[in-house]
């Protein structure tokens, strides 16, 4: 997982700094001492995403900032798309929609699209029509007591249903790889125009 994958090397990090504590990564504590970060994501992408979720996410205002919409399409693409996967991976599409509302709900079909990720796209695209969920709806899940909306109320095994299929998706077209290879073919994402 992309963002578990974030945790995780902080783990590896405080496990090479506090020797006490277990070794999960399967490497001896000698060898996580003696090693850099950088030779541990060897043939990995752990820090490529690490580094492009730093940009793209940490340093960038959201869709809600006027400043969001001078920015070269392709980061507001992999921005929106990014941030999606983090809600997801952490707790579901539905924590996406209460965290974000339509500003970025509005966005992530296209931004899918654009991105290369066209299947999750149309999985995203059906759980919306198929179950008339609209941007309005999503606000209001956001903005009043959510056991009031009908977001809430409608039958959360859609909502289930999407994140498991999404997770498929997402190993399936090898996700990380993706968004690595958009960012490369898009230099101005990382501001080397």
């Amino acid at each position: 997982m992309v963002y578990g994958k974030w945790i995780v090397s902080c783990t590896v990090l405080g496990l090479s700094l506090f020797p006490g504590l277990l070794d999960f990564s399967g490497r001896s504590r000698e060898t996580m001492n003696n090693q850099g970060l950088e030779e541990l994501y060897e043939n990995s992408n752990e820090a490529a995403v690490e580094e492009l979720y730093e940009t793209v996410v940490l340093q960038t205002e959201g869709p809600w900032d006027p400043s969001f919409t001078l920015l070269p399409q392709a980061k507001q693409d992999l921005h929106v798309v990014m941030v999606m996967d983090m809600e997801i991976q952490n707790g579901g599409i539905a924590q996406f929609f209460w965290n974000n509302g339509s500003v970025y709900a509005s966005k992530v079909s296209d931004a899918l699209k654009n991105t290369g990720l066209s299947e999750i796209a149309e999985l995203y695209d059906a759980l919306l029509s198929d179950n008339q969920i609209t941007m309005e709806e999503i606000d209001q899940y956001r903005e009043i007591d959510p056991q009031l909306t009908t977001l809430y109320k409608r039958d959360w095994d859609c909502f289930q249903e999407f994140d498991d299929a999404y997770m498929n998706i997402w190993e399936e077209t090898d996700f990380e790889q993706t968004i690595l290879d958009f960012a490369s073919d898009h230099p101005e994402i990382m501001g080397d125009e």
